[in-house]
């Protein structure tokens, strides 16, 4: 019977060190897990969190987790504060009393944002870690990581010299490869995110769809200008002005740069009041029903790598619309290519997506779509798939093989 890794979420009463040895019960590896769970709830923290939940299902790791200092809620992110000073140097100070008693981790596993305050705050603790652990694991899930690798500041090159060591978790294709041809870390790995597969009927069940009816366009994230919230507000106003028959609806947190009520107050004085809906912060089971009722995501963003929204509704049989930021045409694959937008000016934006918008009025097209989107996923993006590859990282096989395959291509070079 597979036995439960066990996990601690909260500081041991009475002690000022981490818990930690390089095995633990049963000869199971101990993984040091310093990176953020929800809340706040968010992309890193939602596959941080998936990432702890695979582990504890294997059985062959007790997981540490530890995390101090970070947002507790979305209008935190980004805000600098002294409890979260106070509470990242006791995290470091845990670390290095760990260290300095000898007592390391076989694996410490940390998430890297490579820009801005945060970049400053992981790197340390990534030095912090490579001494408590006797393999660090750097998971980036947000831009930033070319400027780091090709940066010539000072500060540029002290943040290479920190990850020195380190093996890198990279989300696409295109990020590994700069890791790759970087030389800074011992191993690269490729891991694309995932998301739940989730049966829709306007996706495989042979159910036709009316050919004309009002399409639901969505915009799911932060309430953040540079994630699109507004330009989304821009295209449902030049959807409707066009003579196309669309609703919209937005759903996502406040942050410390917009609020839902801002939000709403920009489309009261455009007078589309009656026409998008503006949730807010919503529970999963709300969110769920809203993702299921949509037709297409229109996600005009211009600050993220891989959004996990953009899997999420592709599994629902929802059509993506979104900026080529960082890997998200990668995220959407060649049947979508056509579906991310090159030139983000807003006319050019607004015809493409006043074109696609068209195309899918019909609804043959749309079941056609939908079906297009859960088979990428189901393809590409499987938890099972997923949750395999993340294995195979933090047991070594992931490296072995990588070793494997540089020794051949020596081989092949010295033959």
């Amino acid at each position: 019977m597979q036995q439960r890794a066990e996990t601690s979420d909260a500081e041991p009463a009475g002690r000022s060190e981490l818990p930690v040895g390089q095995n633990g019960a049963q000869g199971r590896k101990t993984v040091l897990l310093l990176a953020q769970l929800p809340p706040p709830i968010h992309g890193v923290s939602t596959v941080t969190a998936r990432v702890k939940e695979t582990l504890e299902r294997d059985g062959d790791f007790v997981v540490r987790h530890r995390w101090l200092g970070g947002a507790v809620k979305l209008t935190d992110v980004g805000k600098r504060s002294l409890k979260k000073y106070v509470g990242f140097a006791k995290l470091l100070a845990l670390l290095a009393v760990a260290r300095a008693r000898g007592r390391k981790a076989a694996i410490a596993y940390l998430t890297l944002a490579p820009h801005g305050d945060a970049a400053l705050r992981d790197v340390l603790l990534v030095q912090f870690a490579k001494r408590a652990a006797h393999r660090c694991l750097v998971h980036v899930h947000t831009r930033g990581l070319e400027e780091i690798l090709d940066g010539s500041t000072r500060k540029r090159r002290a943040f290479r010299s920190c990850l020195k060591g380190t093996e890198l978790i990279a989300l696409s294709r295109a990020g590994a490869a700069s890791a790759r041809a970087s030389g800074i870390f011992v191993e690269t790995h490729y891991l694309p995110n995932t998301t739940t597969i989730v049966t829709d009927k306007r996706a495989g069940s042979g159910d036709q769809e009316p050919a004309e009816r009002t399409l639901r366009c969505g915009f799911f994230g932060s309430m953040d200008a540079r994630k699109g919230v507004l330009r989304f507000v821009d295209a449902i106003e030049h959807l409707r002005n066009a003579g196309l028959d669309v609703s919209g609806v937005i759903a996502g947190g406040d942050t410390k740069y917009l609020t839902a009520d801002a939000v709403r107050g920009v489309i009261a004085d455009r007078g589309l009041g009656d026409h998008i809906d503006v949730r807010g912060f919503v529970p999963d089971d709300e969110k769920e029903a809203l993702l299921g009722a949509l037709d297409i995501l229109i996600y005009p963003s211009e600050h993220d790598l891989a959004p996990l929204v953009i899997l999420e509704v592709m599994a629902r049989g929802v059509i993506p619309i979104a900026f080529d930021t960082g890997a998200i045409a990668e995220l959407m694959g060649d049947d979508f290519a056509d579906h991310v937008v090159r030139d983000t000016s807003p006319g050019v934006f607004a015809a493409q997506v006043e074109q696609l918008v068209r195309r899918y009025s019909d609804g043959t097209a749309r079941t056609e779509a939908a079906e297009r989107a859960r088979r990428h996923i189901e393809e590409h993006h499987a938890p099972e798939a997923f949750e395999a590859q993340l294995l195979r990282i933090f047991t070594g096989a992931d490296r072995a093989s990588a070793i494997d395959r540089s020794d051949m291509r020596k081989a092949d070079h010295n033959a």
